[in-house]
């Protein structure tokens, strides 16, 4: 996802609504979670404010919907066959040019820039993306996918948080966060003493999140 994701134009006026478009047709988000997330934000147990389908239609067109939900959210992974299909639908659903003999393209054109969506290199992903979908399901079922946080007590939602097994290695995740001390020319005794204090920082998050973890499984 991030290698087409890394070609579209981010400055056209359907860059995110595409993105989201893109990640629904190789995810989905479990249904029970949704479900009790959509109840506690219409009664207004989640945010302090009771959220109308309007509001939470909008809320889901910005990026602050994931970053503040999708800890509560298990994600379940389409099958290869579905994932093709759904991928199919989305280059045609923002593509702006097709070629004879093939479906009409319904994307639309930056009304300022008179550009598309899609780079020269968006068509070669969504390709490699197919061929590669079938690899994308776990053998292991939901439950083993996630650690589970229970909600606090005195959580008026209730809501437990996720925190997926899979998905980006915790590795190339924490690579990431490294600053490229390297380049700023310091010396490097400094750069190393700094990476080794931001990775003993990390780490000692990391022990923190899991005894909390712990902690609410034993009460």
């Amino acid at each position: 996802m991030q290698r087409i994701i890394r070609t579209l134009r981010k400055r056209h006026v359907d860059c995110f609504f595409s993105i989201n478009m893109l990640l629904n047709s190789i995810y989905f988000c479990n249904q029970e979670d949704y479900e009790n997330l959509l109840t506690v934000l219409k009664d207004g147990r989640l945010s302090g404010k009771k959220c109308s389908d309007d509001n939470i239609a909008e809320l889901k067109s910005t990026k602050c919907f994931r970053q503040g939900y999708s800890r509560h959210l298990r994600k379940e992974i389409r099958s290869a066959g579905i994932a093709q299909e759904k991928l199919d639908k989305w280059c045609i659903m923002f593509k702006c040019t097709s070629t004879e003999g093939s479906l009409p393209a319904r994307g639309r054109c930056n009304p300022i820039t008179k550009e598309s969506s899609f780079t020269s290199e968006t068509k070669t992903a969504a390709l490699n993306c197919k061929e590669t979908c079938q690899h994308l399901q776990d053998p292991l079922t939901l439950d083993e996918m996630h650690d589970v946080t229970p909600a606090n007590s005195n959580s008026p939602h209730g809501l437990k948080e996720h925190l997926s097994r899979r998905g980006q290695s915790n590795l190339e995740s924490f690579h990431l966060m490294l600053a490229q001390f390297g380049n700023t020319g310091i010396r490097e005794s400094l750069a190393d003493n700094l990476n080794l204090a931001g990775t003993a920082h990390h780490n000692l998050k990391i022990r923190h999140n899991e005894e909390k973890s712990d902690w609410f499984i034993d009460r």
